[in-house]
């Protein structure tokens, strides 16, 4: 069971107790991801990412590291288009040295220039290693090329050139408008006692004063494209995406995930067995559902001999006709909905899962639906949701990207 406490500046706290952990992890989430950022401050969410960690007002990067490690704790931190999160998993005994290091690097980082000169070239390396990820690579290009002009569908990390353009400045701006206690939350997973992560919370988080001063998401406009990439790489790598609801309705959020477990996401799935199995024409082929609070994607994904990529591609339509002629078998209903529930069940017994779902549960969407819950609305999808979602996925203008070998 959690909890939510929220304190008088405004920041929210959840916490929740894990029978059988021994470890407890300390997050701190801040709405603040790669979709809030204006033109000019491409990547500037990855960026302050990695420069906190790069000393405070009272400790150095190499003290943050060393302190960590002298108790066998670990810390890290992640950016989304969503968020930002920062988090440490330490025992319960050295929980408090978790708040401490993760409101230092929170309130107080350096943001030297000469760290900065040095971290941009960490992250252009960062940049470069992306491009050697094919099956990404062709999956965030298509994603701006749906989304053109909007941060949504930029790359996280920025670019070679943008990333030139962020300084300190631009980081202490950015920081001053998203990270506020009323646009911050903290979760706390694990093993530990709920009444000492309070005081320290407190302690901790409580005397910052400031309200959220950071701009509004834009509605992006989907853009049905087709592209076409060339890459010195061995195979093909082709992406479908049809636009989708953005994430205001649980049930459909759960139908839509249902359908592409059926339909791309497991290894009976109905891609999978007719693309890979009984045609063997490649080795990864998958759907996936992805939505934010302002937009939504159902996706395609499938990497090949580039001299299969016509075959596989005529059979995901065919598979994609067949669904919208036939519907779904009984059958696929129940399996598709008890291979969600049992992923989100299954990582319920997960400290680090809880500490991200819950962190972003409550700092994206507000709220913290209870298991049972989630399983009565689970439970709820019909066949004739699923079928109704097919329809309204498939029936629609899609775009088409395909990263190919460059001698194709």
């Amino acid at each position: 069971m959690n909890n939510i406490t929220t304190l008088k500046n405004g920041l929210r706290i959840i916490t929740e107790v894990m029978p059988g952990a021994q470890s407890v992890f300390v997050g701190v989430w801040v709405k603040a991801g790669s979709s809030n950022e204006r033109d000019s401050e491409w990547g500037i969410s990855h960026f302050i990412e990695h420069m906190v960690f790069k000393g405070t007002e009272k400790r150095t990067a190499q003290e943050i590291s060393e302190e960590t490690d002298y108790v066998g704790g670990q810390a890290n931190a992640f950016t989304s288009r969503d968020c930002t999160c920062y988090y440490s998993r330490t025992l319960p005994a050295h929980m408090e040295l978790s708040f401490d290091i993760l409101s230092d690097i929170y309130h107080n980082p350096r943001l030297l220039k000469k760290d900065i000169d040095l971290e941009r070239g960490v992250i252009k390396e960062e940049i470069m290693m992306y491009e050697d990820c094919p099956e990404d690579l062709v999956q965030d290009r298509l994603l701006a090329a749906v989304y053109p002009g909007s941060a949504i569908g930029r790359e996280i990390a920025g670019s070679l050139d943008s990333v030139d353009l962020l300084g300190r400045n631009e980081m202490l701006d950015y920081m001053a408008r998203y990270y506020t206690p009323d646009n911050t939350v903290i979760t706390v997973c694990g093993k530990f006692d709920e009444a000492e992560a309070i005081r320290l919370c407190e302690k901790y988080f409580s005397k910052r004063i400031a309200t959220f001063g950071g701009d509004r998401i834009i509605v992006p406009t989907f853009t049905p494209v087709e592209e076409k990439w060339e890459k010195d790489i061995e195979q093909a790598h082709l992406c479908l995406s049809y636009p989708s609801a953005p994430l205001k309705d649980d049930k459909l959020s759960y139908t839509l995930s249902a359908l592409s477990n059926i339909f791309g996401g497991s290894m009976s799935s109905r891609l999978f067995s007719k693309v890979r199995e009984e045609r063997g024409l490649c080795y990864s082929v998958y759907s996936y559902s992805s939505q934010t609070e302002v937009s939504g994607l159902f996706s395609i994904y499938t990497g090949l001999n580039a001299n299969c990529l016509d075959d596989a591609e005529a059979v995901i339509h065919n598979e994609i006709s067949r669904l919208l002629k036939d519907g779904i078998t009984d059958y696929e209903l129940t399996k598709g909905k008890e291979q969600l529930k049992a992923a989100i069940l299954m990582d319920m017994e997960n400290p680090s899962s809880r500490m991200s779902a819950l962190g972003k549960d409550l700092l994206i969407y507000n709220e913290v639906k209870p298991v049972e819950a989630i399983v009565k609305d689970i439970d709820a999808v019909t066949k004739a949701d699923i079928e109704q979602a097919a329809h309204m996925i498939f029936e629609q203008k899609f775009a088409r990207g395909v990263l190919l070998p460059v001698d194709r």
